[in-house]
């Protein structure tokens, strides 16, 4: 696992498999992120339940 502030990544075999942001964190950066990286799952870490 990968932490960058609060945010908290998972790579396997070199691409992004799970990410763990807040609602805020996944508004602000989520889009760049996935422009970057494709990534399997992404758990939203305030909002309980969301995950995509």
């Amino acid at each position: 696992m990968h932490r960058v502030g609060s945010a908290a990544g998972v790579f396997v075999q070199g691409m992004l498999a799970e990410l763990a942001v807040t609602l805020d964190e996944c508004v602000t950066s989520g889009a760049a992120a996935l422009a970057r990286w494709p990534v399997e799952r992404i758990t939203v870490l305030d909002v309980p339940g969301l995950v995509f």
